[in-house]
């Protein structure tokens, strides 16, 4: 579930991100009552079996079942907001009866690592933090959308760059980078981060170790591509940068 809303009285409306069918608005009947059978389905970031019942206005909740409620991820701010930003990414991007398996994948796999406890992976030496998890997703968004950045040759003349300035397109060499008003400069680092991210499996995505600054660098290049592409102002992004 990407989001919830109240209506009415004692329901909700739900913003669900489906399987084969994308994005679609759901009523839940009664779901803010204590005892609402819905009541436990009806909450953001739940994966569940979700049975809908197709008025003729509006779709609404006939059954749930939860499969991953993704508890832990509000118990601490920092997931919290994370979660609440690439949930809100998806709810501002994704047409409604949209098929987007391979974002729902996605965005299960970053709750999946924002909810493990301490935010760990298996290997118990290397954890993932909320602003990991945000990069990588919002590259692979991208990604899955067919918007990756250029990352061997400048994006404006085909030349292998001298250095790594990078604008909403990708890598530019240092003749072309005034070319651009909106550009920032990466270090190797961070473009070694950005090319993992990109061409390594989903899961091995988010199996790296950077430093502070490298994520920094990575969150700044992810904006920049972002305003380039997307004229979609995401709330949540303002609280990710505290």
């Amino acid at each position: 579930m990407l989001r919830e809303y109240e209506a009415g009285e004692s329901d909700k409306r739900l913003i669900l991100l489906c399987k084969e069918h994308g994005r679609l608005t759901v009523y839940a009947r009664g779901a803010r009552k204590p005892k609402s059978k819905f009541m436990a389905a009806a909450q953001i970031f739940t994966y569940g079996d979700f049975v809908l019942a197709d008025g003729r206005q509006f779709l609404s909740l006939a059954q749930a079942e939860v499969i991953e409620s993704f508890y832990n991820i509000r118990s601490d701010y920092g997931h919290f907001c994370c979660g609440q930003y690439i949930t809100e990414i998806c709810e501002k991007t994704v047409l409604e009866n949209t098929a987007c398996d391979d974002l729902l994948l996605l965005l299960l796999k970053t709750l999946s690592f924002l909810n493990r406890p301490e935010n760990t992976t298996e290997d118990t030496t290397h954890t993932v933090t909320p602003k990991q998890a945000a990069c990588v997703f919002l590259l692979r968004f991208f990604l899955f959308y067919g918007l990756a950045p250029e990352t061997e040759n400048c994006c404006v003349c085909g030349n292998e760059p001298e250095e790594n300035f990078f604008c909403d397109e990708g890598l530019l060499c240092g003749r072309c980078a005034y070319l651009k008003p909106h550009r920032l400069k990466l270090s190797d680092a961070a473009l070694t981060a950005v090319k993992y991210i990109l061409n390594s499996e989903l899961r091995q995505a988010f199996m790296f170790k950077a430093s502070e600054t490298v994520l920094n660098e990575l969150s700044a290049a992810n904006r920049l591509f972002w305003d380039g592409h997307f004229q979609i102002k995401i709330k949540s992004d303002e609280i990710m940068r505290l």
